[in-house]
């Protein structure tokens, strides 16, 4: 079967998951917290030169949307986490962290203000230091981080190298 139908299958099958919305919002962070990690260590092992330019033209982008005020930041935002699956090369981690984000964006639309612009700066200093972390080939960096990003309240973890 190839591979474009084969996500499209599987992305049929997350289909009833993805109506379910804000009632499993919490059980999503959580999944996120637990797969998310798992995906950004095995996009450092994986990631071409390609992947890694493309985690930060996502980077970029992102970036720009977050200090122009734009509305599409939180789009950005998911596109990176996105381009970190993509970059393991596991479509079957692609398409569950792909759902898994989209069933998210509820937190995306519930900041506002100067509040957002603050989670805005914030997500975008961490995913320069995922994407920095994947293009080093370090794991264990790009999965801790990852964590951190995903997990509020959660203080970041000094690496000495």
């Amino acid at each position: 079967m190839p591979r474009n139908i084969q996500r499209q299958a599987a992305e049929q099958s997350l289909a009833p998951a993805l109506r379910l919305g804000s009632a499993i919002v919490e059980e999503v962070r959580e999944a996120r917290r637990w797969i998310e990690p798992v995906a950004a260590r095995l996009a450092a092992g994986a990631a071409s030169r390609r992947d890694v330019a493309r985690l930060h033209q996502l980077m970029a982008a992102h970036e720009h949307a977050v200090r122009q005020g734009e509305e599409t930041a939180a789009v950005r935002d998911r596109e990176f986490h996105r381009g970190v699956a993509d970059c393991t090369g596991n479509s079957a981690i692609v398409v569950i962290v792909q759902a898994l984000v989209d069933i998210d964006r509820v937190e995306a639309t519930a900041a506002a203000g100067d509040c957002a612009e603050r989670v805005g700066a914030r997500d975008v200093y961490a995913h320069r230091r995922i994407a920095e972390a994947i293009e080093r080939g370090d794991a264990d960096g790009a999965a801790d981080l990852m964590h951190q990003h995903l997990s509020p309240g959660v203080q970041p973890v000094v690496r000495v190298a």
